[in-house]
């Protein structure tokens, strides 16, 4: 699995992807929360195996 580090290259891909990922917000507002909830649960222990969040933290800094 390949997952991308680099803060800019992240950002610039969001920036890139901003209607996408809108349409797919909007979209999971209309699914079940328990359903969802329990997938992003899954993938978080997945990503963690490559990712140690406390080197940096900035999902956190720049999601609150």
């Amino acid at each position: 699995m390949k997952i991308e580090l680099d803060l800019n290259i992240i950002k610039r891909n969001a920036k890139i992807r901003e209607d996408q990922n809108y349409r797919f917000r909007s979209f999971l507002k209309g699914q079940d929360s328990d359903r969802i909830d329990k997938i992003v649960h899954d993938l978080y222990r997945k990503v963690l195996e490559y990712i140690d969040c406390t080197e940096c933290a900035n999902c956190c800094i720049e999601g609150m």
